[in-house]
């Protein structure tokens, strides 16, 4: 809830930062047939900027990274690593693994038993949960059997 304010006639549209924003756990799915939103439990830790940062791959949900939190007082906003499964049988959610690095914005997809991660904002180094450097590689890891 909330984003960046865009700096009104920046040419670089650049934006000011300064805007509080709240990240919730909360999950939910849409019935199609009921056309009515379920609650499912709540993510183990909540994410956002995670929009292309998520892969199904049969029954689990795979979301990558993300940012954490914002605070409001300094607005710093704080990454994460964490690998979070939701299992659509069990209904229930496990942190799976990590990344190398905090990050947002990745682009997820898997291959085979192949779980990739490629780009985003990564942190600023192992002791700076902050947006950093824009990533450009890609990472892999066994993740599926």
């Amino acid at each position: 809830e909330g984003d960046f304010i865009a700096v009104p006639g920046d040419p670089q549209f650049a934006c000011d930062g300064r805007t509080v924003e709240h990240i919730y756990g909360d999950v939910y799915e849409w019935t199609g047939a009921e056309q009515n939103w379920i609650r499912l439990p709540d993510m183990p830790l909540q994410s956002s900027h995670i929009e292309f940062s998520l892969v199904v791959r049969g029954d689990l949900v795979v979301v990558a990274g993300g940012s954490h939190y914002k605070d409001p007082q300094t607005f710093s906003i704080e990454l994460t690593d964490v690998i979070q499964v939701f299992d659509t049988r069990t209904q229930s959610w496990t942190i799976a693994g990590r990344l190398p690095f905090r990050v947002k914005t990745c682009l997820v997809a898997s291959y085979d038993e192949w779980l990739y991660v490629s780009g985003g904002q990564r942190d600023h180094g192992v002791h700076d949960s902050r947006p950093g450097a824009v990533e450009s590689s890609t990472w892999r890891a066994r993740f599926f059997a």
